[in-house]
C-alpha cells in the first residue's frame, strides 16, 4: 500500500469575485487568491491505494485539487 498526502490551499473571499469561472495558473500560494479580508484554509487530503501500472501514480493530483476546491 502507498500513501499519498497533499496539501489544497485556498481563499474563501467574502464575496464573489469570479476567479473560480477561471482555470488557476499557481496553486501553490493557494486559489482562488484572498480579495482583501477572509479566510485562508489549507486542507490535508490523504489517499491509500495502488499505484496505477499506467501512471505509476495512486493518484493524478490535479484531480485531488479539483476535487477538494
Amino acid at each position: 500500500m502507498f500513501r499519498l498526502t497533499r496539501e489544497v490551499r485556498f481563499g474563501v473571499n467574502p464575496e464573489e469575485d469570479g476567479q473560480l469561472a477561471v482555470a488557476p495558473t499557481n496553486s501553490f500560494a493557494g486559489y482562488p487568491s484572498l480579495l482583501g479580508i477572509g479566510h485562508y484554509l489549507a486542507l490535508e487530503v490523504t489517499l491509500v491505494g495502488e499505484p496505477s501500472a499506467e501512471t505509476g501514480c495512486v493518484q493524478n493530483i490535479k484531480l485531488i485539487d479539483q476535487s477538494v476546491r
